[in-house]
């Protein structure tokens, strides 16, 4: 076997071994960026005005593999509230708790079906995307991505004074039920917050020993490959 095979087979394997351990992430800064007024209305929590923008999170992680985190993140709860800074990172106090889980529920709403998952996390995905790599005209496409995933969610109608940000919210529900992005979520175990949110990927601690465990299978089998070939060259 190849040493990128090896790796490739433990890197497969840490996906489908569960973590022993849930992940708790410890948030102690936040903020929202390229955000945008939009009006809410339809059944369910959140009518009115909401701020839709993504989330940016700081902190740090427990557990075997402690460490620190920086994520993007979109809201998947309009029944519930956070203060963060706009445009700006600010300092949580207190700090709020989230863990790993699967959303099942929206949060404020009724059950959600594997499609909504699918399609709100490809939207998710597909943000995380184009944050990273800096895409034109953020300050329209997030607030309509995060549109689009509440209006997926909870059913409801989403419009704004602005034409171009009404089309490209209605672009995104329209091409959600094509996307097969994914994205990780987390929910605040801190009463009466209980925050959730899709971010960006989260290591599992069980991973993380995988990784290890992967990389320490490529140096060996790179000691043993140059072992085999030097008697060939000498």
């Amino acid at each position: 076997m190849k040493p990128t095979s090896i790796l490739a087979a433990a890197l497969a394997f840490s996906m489908a071994v569960p973590a022993a351990a849930t992940v708790t992430l410890n948030v102690t800064k936040g903020g929202y960026f390229n955000n945008a007024t939009v009006n809410i209305a339809g059944p369910g929590p959140g009518n009115g005005n909401q701020i839709a923008a993504n989330f940016r999170i700081q902190g740090t992680w427990g557990g075997a593999f402690s460490g620190s985190f920086d994520l993007l993140a979109f809201c998947v709860d309009l029944a519930h509230s956070i203060g963060l800074g706009n445009n700006t990172l600010a300092t949580l106090s207190p700090s709020l708790n989230y863990q790993v889980g699967t959303l099942t529920t929206a949060p404020g709403g009724g059950a959600l079906s594997p499609s909504q998952i699918q399609q709100m996390e490809g939207l998710a995905a597909l943000g995380f995307q184009l944050i990273q790599t800096n895409a034109p005209n953020l300050s329209l496409e997030i607030p309509a991505i995060q549109s689009a995933i509440w209006s997926i969610e909870y059913g409801k109608t989403i419009t704004t004074g602005n034409p171009a940000l009404n089309a490209t919210i209605a672009n995104y529900i329209a091409i959600a039920p094509t996307l097969t992005g994914k994205a990780t979520y987390i929910f605040s175990t801190d009463s009466p917050v209980r925050q959730g949110l899709f971010v960006s990927y989260v290591p599992e601690p069980g991973t993380w020993a995988m990784l290890i465990a992967g990389f320490g299978l490529l140096g060996v089998a790179a000691r043993r490959r140059r072992q085999v070939l030097a008697p060939a060259v000498a």
